[in-house]
């Protein structure tokens, strides 16, 4: 299964390790599906309004961006969207 990760879900297990986003890497940690997300959706996270919302620095949110198993893509279509289960938080 291949699921695609959203800003709301990846900013919501940076704010929660005990959440249901957070539960989602996991299972993606532990190989049951697929995550995939967009270099847009990344962009979006690492803007400076989002840092300071979620009080989180630069380099720790793209340091759990690495370390999350998610595959970035540079563009999701929107017939890659068909295709992928879209998450929402």
């Amino acid at each position: 299964m291949r699921v695609y990760f959203d800003a709301s879900v990846i900013i919501a297990a940076l704010l929660s390790p005990t959440g249901g986003s957070t539960l989602l890497f996991t299972y993606l940690a532990r190989g049951r599906f697929k995550g995939f997300s967009s270099q847009t959706v990344i962009q979006e996270i690492l803007g400076i309004h989002v840092q300071e919302k979620i009080n989180t620095s630069k380099k720790e949110i793209e340091q759990f961006i690495a370390r999350s198993s998610l595959l970035i893509q540079e563009e999701i279509t929107p017939e890659d969207k068909e295709l992928l289960m879209i998450l929402t938080a």
